[in-house]
């Protein structure tokens, strides 16, 4: 069976197939948000340090600020749904998120985008986590593997969308802006599905008083496990190379060589595409081949990416087209790398609903890994961009090789 289809939905809440389609669509959009606010104002971001008078290193904190509210939203917000339940905190964070996002628009420096961003992150963290939770209360027995790909499949639509939305955006209206009025009426939008499509799907009598206490006795068990520490590692540094990528490519392709923000954006989001497609691919790969080993080959090809990068972009006239082929290696793997990894975890944990907070926010806890290197490192945008990849790629596979490998009985 290709896909989920509503009728052979085991749940337990009595929705119809027509509400059943719609609260699929409104989790998808959950899931989806955060990662369509982090990409929609990258092709802005010259546009953006010009207004502000500002560096490339401080547009890329606002970044490092989203993606630190995204991992502590997780964190914060997975264990309060369990104890308060589901519908009536995703629609507070939601409601949150669109003064958050109008604040972004609004703001009166750089600094003040940061704050707004890192609270946005939080709000949006909280639609990611929340959002998984709901599909979890549905979804019963086999069909559930098929729920999930089917929202990872549609929310991987985001990154591919959002620099599209972004490059036109700026076209029509020459300001960064744009974009987050847009996404504050998105999350309009999103605000009012809730309210009409998500049921309160974990009753009063499921919930529980655990909260941080339990999430702090799981995490302490998992972080005991070497393999599970592993394979957490390898999401880390996987997503850091992704996160040094996003931070460079709008500099890298528009002042490097030269791009217009419109053909940014359909750069970014060929590349952005290689994900839904490995994605795709991986659901079949792991059927009949090994999943560790389908893990292990994607960090190697990562890895070979990675290192060759460098000398392309040390060069002094570097070639956007090899680039592109060696950052195709680097992005498509992400959908194989972060599946299998987080596929192996989670087989190594009972405790499955901390586990994945866990993951989640270890995700995007990649970019606070990256973020000083980036910094750090001499300045040369797209040498510092291949080195923090190669490095980060090399761990990845490092975390996978040698922490994950399990001993022989």
């Amino acid at each position: 069976m290709s896909a989920t289809h509503p009728s052979s939905v085991a749940f337990e809440h009595g929705l119809s197939k027509k509400r059943l389609w719609a609260l699929m669509g409104t989790l998808a959009a959950m899931t989806a948000f955060a990662p369509l606010a982090t990409d929609v104002y990258l092709p802005a971001f010259p546009n953006l340090t010009s207004e502000f008078n500002a560096s490339d290193s401080a547009a890329q904190l606002t970044l490092t600020a989203s993606f630190l509210g995204i991992m502590l939203g997780q964190i914060i917000f997975g264990p309060l749904s369990d104890s308060l339940g589901r519908r009536r905190l995703v629609l507070i964070t939601t409601i949150t998120t669109v003064f958050a996002t109008l604040a972004c628009a609004l703001a009166p420096s750089m600094e003040f985008l940061t704050v707004a961003r890192l609270v946005l992150g939080i709000t949006g963290g909280a639609g990611i986590v929340i959002s998984r939770a709901i599909a979890a209360d549905i979804v019963k027995g086999p069909e559930a593997a098929r729920f999930f790909s089917l929202l990872m499949s549609i929310s991987m639509l985001a990154p591919l969308l959002g620099p599209l939305i972004g490059g036109v955006l700026l076209n029509m209206t020459d300001t960064w802006r744009s974009a987050f009025f847009f996404l504050a009426i998105f999350c309009a939008f999103l605000a009012t599905a809730i309210v009409f499509f998500v049921p309160e799907t974990l009753p009063v009598e499921r919930r529980h008083s655990g909260g941080f206490g339990e999430l702090g006795k799981g995490a302490l068990s998992l972080m005991r496990d070497r393999v599970f520490v592993g394979y957490a590692l390898t999401q880390v540094f996987a997503f850091g190379a992704l996160f040094a990528y996003l931070a460079s490519s709008s500099f890298i392709f528009q002042e490097q060589f030269g791009l217009t923000a419109t053909q940014y954006s359909f750069a970014f989001s060929g590349l952005a595409g290689s994900i839904v497609i490995t994605g795709f691919v991986n659901r079949r790969l792991v059927v009949t081949l090994d999943v560790r080993k389908v893990l292990v080959w994607s960090l190697v090809i990562s890895a070979v990416g990675g290192l060759m990068l460098v000398p392309v972009m040390a060069s002094d006239k570097p070639s956007m087209w090899f680039m592109i082929a060696m950052m195709l290696l680097v992005i498509a793997t992400r959908a194989t790398i972060g599946a299998n990894a987080m596929a192996l975890a989670l087989a190594r944990s009972s405790f499955m609903g901390t586990a994945s907070a866990i993951l989640g926010a270890l995700t995007f806890a990649g970019a606070l890994v990256v973020a000083p290197l980036l910094a750090l490192l001499p300045y040369n945008t797209g040498l510092t961009m291949a080195v923090v990849i190669a490095l980060c790629s090399v761990l990845s596979w490092a975390s996978t090789a040698f922490l994950s490998r399990e001993k022989s009985a």
